[in-house]
């Protein structure tokens, strides 16, 4: 098993598949995982499978999430030049393509260096397109500069919607009071109803038993980290014997329900090309918190109406 982005999938998917080793691995949008390792839709893999939402869910529901409140209907999109911002770029099925498809007009900023320190260039763009809208994947230490930059700048966009940027409270911290109003994607949560068949515990009693053991706020990886061990065990409960041809048979024959949502790999509207099973994703916005400093609300589920709302979402408040 294995997660957590394409630079850790993969890699361990491709030694898998060349040593005949059955592998499961989540965390990583499924474009990345699939076309990032050369897959052929007609063919797919023979060892190897994964589950996670994708590029064009993602896409498709952040456009309909801003379409909830009044904009421009401008955006500027900016991504990182790694595995995950190349499989966002495609041309046909990436962000700034399918957000197009939803009436925007859509600016795409190219590909910047995951350790950049320096965005000017793409703030002027935004600001002499006088985008409502602005999107881009970063990691966490990237964006704490690009908003910075931004305020320091002028650039206020109603909307900052960084793919994988804002997954963690602590990254939110980091920004302090700015970070409120920014709105994520949302792939796992304590109000998701969803329940482990393994340990039978929701969501709801995972997040708060992790944050009485670990005095830290849930986060939203913690899910998939548990589905990935809930699916391999059922998988080797259900195999016919312990090797490697009998445990991959037994993955393709899962049909799961995970404290992250049904898995299966069978067939059916979850697969979108062999050994890919995609999962709910719904729009999230940070705002300060209670227990926290920071929550993160459910604002938006069309996507996913199993999922309850929060909160209607809202244009960012700039003190």
């Amino acid at each position: 098993v294995a997660s957590s982005t394409g630079d850790t999938t993969n890699p361990v998917a491709d030694q898998c598949e060349l040593n005949g080793v059955p592998c499961i691995t989540s965390d990583d949008p499924w474009q990345s995982w699939f076309f990032g390792r050369k897959g052929d839709p007609k063919k797919g893999f023979q060892w190897t499978y994964h589950f996670f939402w994708g590029f064009d869910q993602v896409a498709n529901m952040y456009a309909e999430m801003w379409l909830s409140i009044p904009t421009n209907k401008k955006v500027g999109v900016m991504l990182t030049n790694d595995p995950d911002g190349i499989a966002a770029s495609d041309p046909v099925h990436g962000l700034p393509a399918t957000i197009k498809s939803h009436g925007f007009d859509v600016n795409f900023l190219g590909l910047y260096p995951p350790l950049s320190d320096d965005f000017t260039a793409q703030i002027a763009k935004l600001k002499n397109m006088n985008a409502d809208v602005a999107c881009g994947i970063f990691n966490p230490p990237q964006f704490a500069i690009f908003w910075t930059q931004c305020a320091q700048q002028g650039f206020r966009p109603k909307i900052m919607t960084p793919p994988k940027a804002l997954l963690f409270p602590t990254a939110v911290e980091a920004l302090g009071n700015r970070g409120t109003g920014t709105s994520t994607e949302v792939w796992w949560s304590h109000h998701h109803p969803f329940k482990s068949s393994l340990t039978g515990e929701t969501a709801q009693q995972y997040c708060d038993a992790y944050e009485k053991a670990s005095g830290k706020q849930w986060t939203q990886p913690l899910g998939f980290k548990h589905a990935n061990l809930e699916v391999a065990i059922d998988v080797l409960k259900r195999a016919k014997k312990l090797d490697a041809a009998s445990i991959r048979d037994a993955i393709a024959q899962t049909d799961y329900h995970s404290i992250v949502g049904p898995i299966t790999w069978k067939g059916g509207p979850t697969n979108p090309v062999p050994n890919v099973c995609t999962t709910p994703l719904v729009g999230g916005q940070w705002e300060k918190g209670t227990k926290w400093k920071y929550d993160l609300n459910i604002v938006f589920n069309k996507t996913a109406p199993e999922i309850p709302l929060d909160r209607p979402f809202s244009a960012i408040q700039y003190s």
